[in-house]
């Protein structure tokens, strides 16, 4: 990440970057060789959806779940360039929103007890229950405060 800062800092000198770090092309290609195995994937759903008849893709589509954005992106098109490009413009974009806003909604629970607390109390009311994407999504009180 902190190339694509210094390469955006440098304008149309950017060029000069992978001189004053030659680790940045190494790092380049490691990071596109990790993308483009999910690409591939998506790509062979993608010739299995070509494949079938329409009656099995729409039940390819019933069944498909969770949502998977790559899925979908290979849907459209089947460049792999172009594929990759979006899904790890995705990937960067989550990040740091993700970072943001976590430590904003602790800074703002750190100033404000009695929402800390409510919060608390609902986490604490899930008792030993494990964790997972389904309990969290049921917590509505986090999510008012994550959505505020």
């Amino acid at each position: 990440m902190l190339g694509s800062g210094v390469q955006i800092a440098l304008g149309p000198f950017k060029f000069l970057y992978p001189y004053l770090d030659p680790k940045w092309l190494q790092s380049c290609r490691i990071t596109h060789q990790f993308a483009d195995k999910y690409v591939q994937k998506a790509l062979q759903y993608r010739q299995t959806l070509d494949n079938d008849s329409s009656q099995v893709k729409e039940a390819a589509a019933v069944s498909r779940k969770p949502y998977v954005l790559l899925f979908g992106m290979a849907e459209q098109t089947i460049d792999e360039r172009q594929l990759r490009n979006e899904v790890l413009q995705a990937l960067m974009a989550a990040q740091e929103t993700t970072a943001a806003l976590i430590s904003n909604v602790f800074f703002l629970l750190s100033r404000n007890e009695p929402v800390w607390q409510q919060l608390r109390e609902e986490a604490v009311a899930l008792g030993a229950e494990e964790l997972d994407q389904v309990s969290l999504q049921d917590m509505r009180y986090l999510r008012n405060v994550l959505n505020e």
